[in-house]
């Protein structure tokens, strides 16, 4: 089979930077390499590492904030007046929601960019893998699991980036500025803006799990009529032997390039979605971190509440890069599975 990965190597040396063949990589599987495992494994432990240098500067500048904080509540108590305390949390709430505002920006980015080149790479790797599936099954039902594909990747598109992604700004700023206001205005819509995004990721990943599963139970049982096929050409006397082996023969080869072009699909995935991910993962667990030691410190809970909203907004970004890489995932796994022959 002669295929086209021009489209797939674009977009990996976007990710990249540099040189990269999709179609070597492919070969390198199909001869029993590794896959380069041991790289994925070490290029996690080097992304972290390097998200925790990237938010360290994050955390002093936070924690002077919080003393600055502790400083001026501690001060407007020699004062009669309520105007001094007043006026020092909004100086030192304005500064922690201008950081925060700042690093979050940047994390938007992030999670944006890599659901923007999960939708990409997913374009460019469907129509050389369905190829492959439609000379393993056939072509009807490999055009039903391409299909299935190019609804998905319009979901996570056209619901999921364009609708969840701007929601979860939405959040962050309406969180952000609640604990200014005198009283609490935006509580239930800030439930109501993180009971959508959570219940319509749930939603689409039933969806999709449904219908993987009616289509690997439905669909692959046209190899079912193909092997009874083979056993009947293999008795016939003479050169039926010879002729089934043949297309054995044939059709193993094209399991083993479908199976290979997946299995590459599924860790190149894997790597698009480990720099967002880790990114999203290491600033929620530091603005927790900072809001439990800042509970102790500042008088004003608003403070602490100011970077428990953050984290939890940082958290549903995350969700939505994992939840859009699992979907993928699926999607190609339940392929591989039920059109294996």
């Amino acid at each position: 089979m002669d295929m086209n990965f021009s489209e797939v190597d674009n977009v990996l040396n976007e990710i990249k930077g540099g040189s990269f063949s999709f179609e070597k990589y492919v070969d390198n599987l199909m001869n029993g390499g590794s896959g380069g495992f041991g790289d994925i494994i070490s290029n996690a432990a080097s992304v972290l590492s390097m998200s925790f240098l990237d938010v360290r500067s994050l955390i002093s500048d936070i924690i002077i904030i919080i003393l600055m904080s502790a400083v001026f509540v501690t001060i407007s108590r020699s004062f009669a007046t309520k105007q001094v305390s007043d006026t020092g949390f909004y100086i030192t709430y304005m500064l922690m929601y201008m950081l925060l505002a700042t690093n979050f920006s940047g994390m938007y980015l992030i999670a944006e960019n890599g659901l923007r080149l999960l939708i990409e790479f997913m374009t460019a790797l469907l129509p050389s893998f369905f190829v492959s599936v439609t000379y393993v099954l056939g072509s009807s039902s490999s055009l039903v699991f391409y299909q299935s594909a190019l609804i998905l990747i319009a979901i996570v598109e056209g619901i999921i980036l364009k609708i969840f992604l701007p929601m979860v700004n939405m959040y962050f700023i309406i969180g952000m500025l609640n604990p200014l206001l005198v009283e609490d205005y935006f509580s239930n819509a800030l439930k109501l803006i993180e009971k959508i995004v959570m219940w319509g990721l749930k939603s689409i990943f039933v969806l999709v799990m449904g219908v993987g599963v009616v289509e690997s139970i439905i669909l692959p049982q046209t190899s079912e009529i193909r092997s009874v096929l083979m056993k009947r050409i293999m008795s016939v006397p003479g050169a039926g032997s010879q002729i089934g082996t043949a297309f054995e023969v044939v059709f193993g080869a094209g399991n083993i390039i479908k199976n290979s072009i997946g299995v590459a699909g599924l860790i190149f995935i894997m790597l698009i979605c480990l720099y967002p991910a880790a990114k999203l993962l290491m600033y929620d667990f530091v603005c927790r971190l900072l809001a439990a030691a800042a509970q102790p410190v500042c008088v004003d809970k608003r403070m602490g509440g100011c970077l428990s909203q953050a984290a939890r907004t940082i958290k549903m970004l995350f969700l939505i890069v994992a939840m859009s890489a699992l979907l993928f995932l699926i999607t190609i796994a339940v392929v591989l599975f039920s059109t294996n022959v």
